[in-house]
Parts: structure tokens; C-alpha cells; sequence
């Protein structure tokens, strides 16, 4: 009359209505439950999703889930299910018309993001290329030998007229997806949604940066790391999500750089001076430089003095004195654009006489 607990043969005596003992056997089979460990990562979009019988809904968090699934035979097996709910993210992008450096802070392992970037270009997309792949857009087909967009790599992108773009994926998780930096010329991701600025974001390099390293955008300027007081600076004050950079190290040795997991943006916004020139962006490359404002021997020391880069009379760069109290100087940081062979001469203007030198 007890309970069973184990597999085995049983038989209890009773007695029948005409007073004779009966016997009755009991064979017991006990069935092995299954379990087992599982994981899954999906995007908080996806919510509610199915997995199995179960149903996670919209309210569901990253966590460890006993997750029930009937067995052939007829027993229910458990899988402790490890699940990881992603940030979703929006990425929108809006393409000059011209060339743009751009990168993605959306998973590529969730997302095929080169696709989703070309159909959203469309007929106004020309180029897509990284340093060593291309793609371009004739007679309504894509063609070339890119085939996927990496959140590690900046890619540039021309349009032929502007067009914005949004894209909808998961975030992607920057401690998966750390860039190695090789001596001289990088092409490198932001792998963020939210703007950082430069030395915050670059705090995640695995060895300090050289005197000298260079990081720079395609619009926004660049900046230089100065050894001697531990700091980056420059015209390029903030990574912004969706832009592409370039990263010159003087490193001999690989070196790695993690972005920080932001939630939200840290970045202080600073107006940049007004300036008198605007540049040609039709180049996809640009050159930089860090100068001093010296005429008849004498160095500038003012803020209201611009310098413009010119080749054939066209506009090339142009940029302000920056003044570096931690250096107690001034520096132009001065990002030049045009091809290979170009030969630039400079004009000097005074924001405060309004006078071309």
C-alpha cells in the first residue's frame, strides 16, 4: 500500500468476493526523463518568441529558463536554456550625395547588413568599398567582391544624390567584437549607438597609443595622440554611431581596441569655430596635418586664423587654430582631401579683419 519509488515487479494479495485469495502482479518500467542546456540570443524585437511549447513575451529578460518539451516517449525533457535578450537598435544614416565614411554598430551576426544597406540605396548608391573589396551599382545590379559589411571595418560609401537610410537589428556587443589595429593604416568601425568622445572611446586600447597615432573621420577632423601629457587632440572631438574612421599606429606590434559598452551618450557637444572655407568632398581619401601659423618668422598664437588648402583653385580643407592648454600653444589640425599627386599651395584668412592672406 506504500508508494513505489524504483523500477521492479510488485503484487499485492487481496481476497475476492467468494473468499479466495488473488494475487495481482504489477511490473513497473520507469522511463528516463531528458535534459539537457541550450542557449539562444535573439533581439528584443523578436519578443514574444516561441521556443519549443514555450512562449517568452514581451516582458522577458536575459536569464536561465527551465524550458519544457514533451519526449517520444510520452515523459517531458527540461532544457535549462541560458537566453540573452539583445538591444534593438536603429541605425540611420544620411548619405551626402557624395562619399561617406561608414560603419555599423548593428550585429553582423544577426543581420546581413550589406544587403539591407544596398536595398536601401538603391539607384542612388554608387560604391561600396573597404580597403582590399568593392562593390558598385550599374544598369539596376549591384557588382564586385564584397559580400558582407563587418562592425570591426569602415567602409566608404559614394551616392549620387542624398539619401537617408535606416536599418533595424540587434546592438551589437563590442567585447564581441574587439578590432585589431595593425601598424600604420587601419580601417575601423564605431561600434556603438551613442557618440563618445575620442579619448573615452579610444580608452579601450589594449597598450597606450604611440606619440603621433592619428585617428580621423571623412568630415569631422581628426585627432592626435600627444604622449607627453597621456591625451588625443584635435578637430575631431567625438566617434558618432554609423560613421567609419581610420586609425594610423606607429605600433610595431598589433594592438587591440575594445569600445566601452555604452548605454547611453556621454559625449559633450562643442561647437565647432565658424569657418569661411567649405571643401570638396568628391575625393574618397583624405590627407592630414598638424601645423603652426608662422608668418615672417613670427608664430601665430590666435584662434581667429583659418588656413585653407587649395589645388587648382579648388577648395581641398580648410581649419582653425586650436588652442591646447596643456601644451599652452596653438595647433591647425587640417584635413585635406583630393588624389595622389596633388599639389597644394595655402591661404591664410583673419576672421577678425575678414582679409585673405
Amino acid at each position: 500500500d506504500g508508494a513505489i519509488r524504483e523500477a521492479g515487479t510488485y503484487y499485492k494479495m487481496g481476497e475476492s468476493s467468494h473468499h479466495c485469495d488473488s494475487r495481482v502482479y504489477l511490473t513497473l518500467e520507469v522511463l528516463p526523463t531528458s535534459s539537457g542546456f541550450g542557449t539562444l540570443n535573439i533581439c528584443a524585437s523578436e519578443l514574444p518568441y516561441t521556443y519549443g511549447d514555450y512562449t517568452f513575451d514581451a516582458t522577458t529578460v536575459s536569464g536561465t529558463y527551465d524550458v519544457v518539451f514533451p519526449a517520444a516517449n510520452g515523459c517531458d525533457s527540461i532544457v535549462a536554456l541560458e537566453l540573452t535578450v539583445r538591444q534593438t537598435g536603429n541605425q540611420e544614416n544620411n548619405f551626402s550625395g557624395s562619399w561617406d565614411w561608414y560603419s555599423t554598430f548593428l550585429d553582423d551576426e544577426q543581420l546581413d547588413v550589406l544587403a539591407e544597406l544596398k536595398e536601401d540605396l538603391s539607384s542612388y548608391g554608387k560604391v561600396i568599398k573597404s580597403n582590399t573589396e568593392f562593390i558598385n551599382y550599374a544598369g539596376g545590379v549591384w557588382s564586385g567582391n564584397l559580400t558582407r559589411i563587418d562592425n570591426e571595418q569602415m567602409y566608404m560609401v559614394q551616392t549620387n544624390m542624398p539619401q537617408p537610410t535606416l536599418i533595424t537589428a540587434c546592438v551589437a556587443n563590442t567585447e564581441e567584437h574587439p578590432i585589431t589595429i595593425k601598424k600604420d593604416w587601419n580601417y575601423i568601425g564605431y561600434i556603438s549607438e551613442y557618440a563618445a568622445d575620442v579619448n573615452e572611446a579610444l580608452a579601450g586600447l589594449s597598450v597606450n597609443p604611440k606619440d603621433g597615432d592619428i585617428i580621423k573621420s571623412y568630415r569631422d577632423g581628426f585627432a592626435v595622440y600627444f604622449e607627453s601629457i597621456g591625451m588625443w587632440f584635435g578637430d575631431l572631438m567625438l566617434l558618432q554611431p554609423g560613421q567609419g574612421y581610420q586609425y594610423m599606429s606607429k605600433n610595431n606590434d598589433d594592438i587591440v581596441l575594445t569600445y566601452p559598452q555604452l548605454t547611453q551618450s556621454r559625449a559633450k557637444e562643442r561647437a565647432k569655430a565658424e569657418l569661411n572655407w567649405s571643401p570638396s568632398y568628391k575625393y574618397p581619401d583624405n590627407m592630414t596635418f598638424v601645423a603652426d601659423i608662422v608668418v615672417d618668422d613670427w608664430v601665430c598664437d590666435s584662434d581667429t586664423l583659418e588656413v585653407g588648402a587649395f589645388c587648382n583653385g579648388e577648395k581641398r580643407g580648410n581649419a582653425r587654430a586650436i588652442y591646447i592648454k596643456e601644451l599652452g600653444a596653438y595647433r591647425v589640425f587640417l584635413t585635406t582631401y583630393g588624389n595622389n599627386g596633388d599639389e597644394l599651395y595655402f591661404m591664410l584668412y583673419d576672421h577678425e579683419s575678414q582679409e585673405i592672406a
